[in-house]
């Protein structure tokens, strides 16, 4: 059976301090992602953001490209997985520190909203 879906799906939650978004794997793009879902929800602020980037298999020009747009959207908390790859989640959690955190399977959210 042939997958429905154009990409993957996100989860958009509003909250009193701005969205919480959780992501599939943003085969879109996170800042395409990211845009879309402040453009559908209307809202400006992004509380926090976990799940899947997909900057680990883009080159490194996209990569920098892309983390500048994302500090440029003054995201409160980043936790990324799986497809974000170890090198672009050390760049990460660089710029982030300690409202970082690498989010594997499991991870506790309950703080971050």
């Amino acid at each position: 059976m042939q997958d429905p879906l154009q990409d993957d799906l996100s989860v958009i939650i509003p909250t009193e301090n701005g969205l919480f978004v959780i992501l599939g794997c943003a085969h879109a793009g996170i800042v395409n992602t990211l845009n879309f879902a402040m453009k559908r929800m209307n809202e400006d602020r992004i509380h926090t953001v976990f799940g899947g980037t997909y900057l680990g298999p883009v080159g490194e020009e996209q990569r920098e490209e892309s983390i500048k747009a994302l500090k440029t959207m003054k995201i409160a908390h980043l936790g990324v997985s799986h497809c974000t790859g170890m090198k672009t989640a050390v760049r990460l959690a660089q710029e982030w520190g300690d409202r970082f955190v690498f989010c594997g399977a499991l991870t506790k959210i309950i703080d971050y909203g």
